[in-house]
Parts: structure tokens; C-alpha cells; sequence
């Protein structure tokens, strides 16, 4: 198509002044730069370069990559409450004694 071969030739050629295209959408198979530009919604434009890109992907996939060590979990300590013993424990029953006056005195 000698209009289609005319064009791409048109676009290529640096000489037809360009400086710059205005699209809605861009596809393509390969883009080729020096820097890629963002309009962030405030309105701030954001740049980078292929180093700058570059890094930063180094950086996250280091931090990826690089495992992370927990420390260690210990338990708590547990406390355990002292028991007061005030006699021996046995398996003898413990002793009535019955006093003159009637009062019942218990001996373990």
C-alpha cells in the first residue's frame, strides 16, 4: 500500500518537525525511551529513567527475596504459688479426742 508505506515513512523521517503526539490510547509491541512520565492526580508530573526504574526493581525484589528472621517466642514463665503445708499429709484419719468438758478437739 503505497499510502500506508508513505506515512510510516512520514513519521519516521525526523526532518517532518514532531515534537509531539497526542493519543487517547497507545498500543505497541515495543516502546522505546529515554524516560517515562505520569500524571499523578493532583496534577504533579513524576518521571523516571530506565536507571531509576532499573533500582527500583533491584530494590523490591531484594526485599523480597531477602527472608526476614522472627525472633524467637518465649513463653512466659510460669509461677507457680507456693503450697503452705501445715502438717504432713497422711492416710490416717484424723483423731477425735473428747476432753472431760465436752468439747471435741480434732488432731490431724
Amino acid at each position: 500500500n503505497t499510502y500506508r508505506d508513505s506515512l510510516i515513512s512520514w513519521f519516521a523521517n525526523v526532518n517532518n518537525k514532531i515534537d509531539e503526539l497526542f493519543v487517547k490510547r497507545l498500543r505497541a509491541e515495543n516502546i522505546e525511551t529515554k524516560e517515562i512520565c505520569m500524571v499523578k492526580g493532583s496534577g504533579t508530573k513524576v518521571c523516571f529513567n530506565a536507571d531509576q526504574i532499573e533500582s527500583a526493581l533491584n530494590d523490591n525484589i531484594n526485599a523480597i527475596i531477602t527472608p526476614v528472621t522472627p525472633d524467637p517466642i518465649v513463653p512466659d514463665p510460669v509461677v507457680v504459688d507456693p503450697v503452705v503445708v501445715d502438717s504432713p499429709v497422711t492416710d490416717t484419719p484424723p483423731e477425735v479426742v473428747a476432753p472431760d468438758n465436752g468439747e471435741a478437739n480434732i488432731t490431724p
